[in-house]
């Protein structure tokens, strides 16, 4: 059920818990239409809160890009560039030398002997 008495309370008052902080003349506004109540009722309070947001929005996208042009690009170097790289690349090749086996078709007689050559 809608209480109008009850938003007015809560959000449009000012020093109420979840006040958005509109004008008094909103406030004002609103308590003089608030018997008996009617759909556009907060109308006005809902436009304030509106404007509120696109203006925080706008200044936060604003601020966004331009801390987006203030970025830099940096390089790094890779720590498997040189000696690292050429160790890490001849234990992978050793590897590949030593487990091959397994890439090699399974004959249909399979001895110790060839297992293990």
């Amino acid at each position: 059920m809608f209480c109008p008495q009850f938003v007015y309370a809560q959000f449009i008052l000012e020093g109420a818990p979840h006040s958005i902080n509109c004008p008094v003349t909103t406030q004002q506004e609103i308590f003089r239409r608030l018997s008996p109540p009617f759909e556009e009722l907060f109308d006005s309070a809902e436009e304030y809160v509106l404007e509120v947001l696109f203006t925080a929005w706008s200044e936060m996208i604003i601020s966004d890009l331009s801390a987006f042009g203030k970025v830099t690009v940096q390089t790094h170097k890779s720590p498997l560039s040189g000696l690292g790289c050429f160790f890490l690349f001849s234990r992978c090749a050793t590897l590949t030398k030593r487990f091959s086996i397994y890439k090699q078709p399974v004959s249909k007689k399979v001895t110790r002997q060839s297992v293990f050559k």
